[in-house]
């Protein structure tokens, strides 16, 4: 639900000052989120496709907000053609936050399994767990482990939880969750034991 920015406090005062978000690119799709849950649009600043009026992104975010840190950064891949945004939430005191989405390159090559991957491990997550999580093999989580060490430049699982948080590559929602289509059983079929 999208209101006017004069429906939160913490819009309307920015809305009142134009020169509040100089310090935000132009290219950067910007809206804030009230106590309620609803959004506000700001003059001059469109919301974009991905944090428009029923986006998936604007779904992930109302469920979500209350419980991310004061200032959060993620990656959020657009469930229907792939494309990288990095996304912020930036808390104002307990009843509103600011949010900004911007479209980005894949980093360092990257790819969609790997990031589930990245994201699963930085949460400490045992390839065994990871592997239960997106129904695949243990080895093949071995292997998208091996492939993110390689391309991140690190040496451990803990570097890789590091490069993660510090580069905004965690993802708001966790892969195996029910509402993470991409990683959901088809027809609710018991997982095949892929490890035999």
């Amino acid at each position: 639900m999208m209101h006017a920015a004069a429906g939160s406090p913490f819009a309307a005062r920015i809305s009142a000052d134009s020169s509040a978000l100089d310090w935000i690119p132009a290219d950067v799709s910007v809206l804030v989120i009230a106590s309620d849950g609803s959004f506000s649009e700001l003059p001059g600043r469109p919301a974009g496709e991905q944090l428009a009026d029923g986006s998936s992104l604007r779904a992930a975010i109302a469920r979500q907000w209350r419980s991310l840190p004061p200032c959060w950064r993620f990656l959020w891949i657009a469930p229907v053609h792939g494309s990288w945004h990095r996304v912020s939430v930036l808390r104002h005191r307990a009843d509103s936050a600011l949010v900004t989405e911007r479209r980005m390159d894949p980093f360092r090559g990257l790819t969609r399994r790997e990031v589930d991957v990245l994201h699963l491990v930085a949460d400490g997550k045992t390839n065994a767990e990871i592997a239960q999580l997106l129904w695949v093999s243990t080895s093949t989580v071995s292997k998208h482990v091996e492939h993110l060490l390689q391309k991140l430049g690190t040496r451990s699982r803990v570097g890789l939880a590091s490069t993660a948080i510090r580069e905004g590559l965690h993802l708001l929602e966790s892969p195996g969750l029910p509402h993470y289509s991409v990683t959901e059983q088809p027809l609710g079929l018991p997982r095949p034991d892929l490890d035999t």
